[in-house]
Formats: C-alpha cells, structure tokens, sequence
C-alpha cells in the first residue's frame, strides 16, 4: 500500500513458505500476489494465483469470514480481467455483503477493496457501478493517507472515469454496503423505524436508503425488493 511492491511481493511469498493448515491465510497471500502481478501486466500468473486463492476460499466456506474480504474482491477483478464476468460478479456480490458487514473498522480495507471492485467494474463495461465503487474508496481513503499506492491506483482510475459516459446500468445494481445493511432486514417484519434504531441511523436515513434501493432494483414495494434482491443473489434466504 505504501508503495514499495518488490518488498511487498518478497514478504509475501516468504510468508507463503511458512504458512502450514491456514486456508484463509494461505488464500489471502495468494490473492494479495495476484494483485501484484496484474498490476506487473501478468495476466496469466494473476489468474492462476487468483483462481487458488478462490478455490480454497470455497472449498473452507470463507465467504462468511470478514478478513477474506480481499480474496473475493481481487478475484473479481482478475476474474474481469480474464473476461469471466460470471465470477467477476459473483466475487464482486461476495466482496460487497463482508464489507457491509465491517462497520468502518479498517479503513484500508474497504479502500483495498472498493478500488478493486471500481476497477473490475469498469473492465467489465459498467463505468456507472465503478464510480459508485470509486466514491466509496475515496470515503475510505480520507482516513487512510499513507496507502499512497492504492491512492495513485485510485486517482488514474478517476481520471479514467472522468473521460466515459455512464454508460448503461449493471444488470446486477451495484449496493452500497450501508444500502445492504438495510436490505438484510427488509424481509423481517421490523418497521423503518426499528430497523434504523437496529442500524444506529435515522430514520429519515433509512427511508432515503430505502428509496435508493428501490430504484436500483426497479421496484415499487418491500416484498417485491426483497423478492428482487434474492433473485440476482444479493441476499440470501
């Protein structure tokens, strides 16, 4: 994150070495390489790197697991990358629902992975999710200075953004993770106001986060969101 990338792919690998009956931590340094070598133009190594870390992380269940949260979101890039815009969205879904769940706990995770996220979005062909994405890291990067490389990665993707259109909307909405944090309890039987004490917010908040999510979802009432929302498997039952 500072920038030093030789020292970082060397630390890295050495802890590869000696990480033994660790899956999460064996799948993290893994998609952490592969980050490394997509940003050293190395498609195919960042793919078989990337492809590992995913396989581990589903063989032992870690899409539940918070710290997996970097596995699944460099996956979706290099899934994009790799033009597998199935897994791409898939992993971007998975990303999405842990970081809903981090609470601003550390903040250069959500910066990590918003930025990667913007980044498989836009190599997916939808700009309007990866400025959505892109906000969302640069909220992030405000309390996180010294990650001077994923704030330069940040600002040429800006700049990249900066010069295309909208473009038309993603066929899966991308969802803020406080607009998921609401959704999850829209098929319970709390009122706005329940929920948004649940939440710590306003409920004026829950209502304009509400709003947003019907229109996202193109949908005019709560069972027909959540209906919706469990459709394109951005909740689950």
């Amino acid at each position: 994150m500072g920038g030093d990338v030789e020292d970082a792919e060397e630390r890295l690998k050495a802890a590869l070495k000696l990480i033994t009956g660790s899956p999460l931590f064996e799948a993290g340094i893994l998609a952490h390489l592969a980050n490394l070598r997509l940003e050293q133009g190395d498609l195919d190594e960042a793919v078989e790197l990337s492809s590992r870390a995913l396989e581990i992380a589903e063989l032992h269940r870690l899409d539940g697991v918070l710290v997996a949260v970097s596995i699944y979101a460099i996956g979706s890039l290099v899934a994009a990358q790799d033009g597998d815009r199935a897994t791409s969205l898939a992993a971007s879904m998975a990303t999405t629902r842990l970081l809903a769940r981090m609470n601003d706990l550390s903040p250069r995770t959500p910066l990590l992975c918003n930025l990667v996220l913007a980044e498989a979005a836009l190599s997916r062909g939808d700009p309007a999710a990866a400025a959505e994405f892109a906000t969302e890291a640069r909220r992030a990067g405000r309390r996180e200075p010294g990650a001077q490389r994923l704030h330069d990665r940040l600002d040429a993707l800006q700049d990249r953004l900066n010069t295309l259109p909208a473009g038309p909307a993603s066929a899966i909405p991308h969802v803020t993770p406080a607009e998921l944090r609401l959704l999850e309890y829209l098929p319970t039987h709390l009122s706005m106001q329940e929920i948004a004490e649940r939440l710590g917010i306003t409920r004026n908040t829950a209502k304009s986060q509400n709003v947003a999510i019907y229109r996202k979802l193109g949908v005019a009432s709560r069972s027909d969101a959540v209906a919706e929302a469990r459709r394109l498997n951005i909740i689950r039952d």
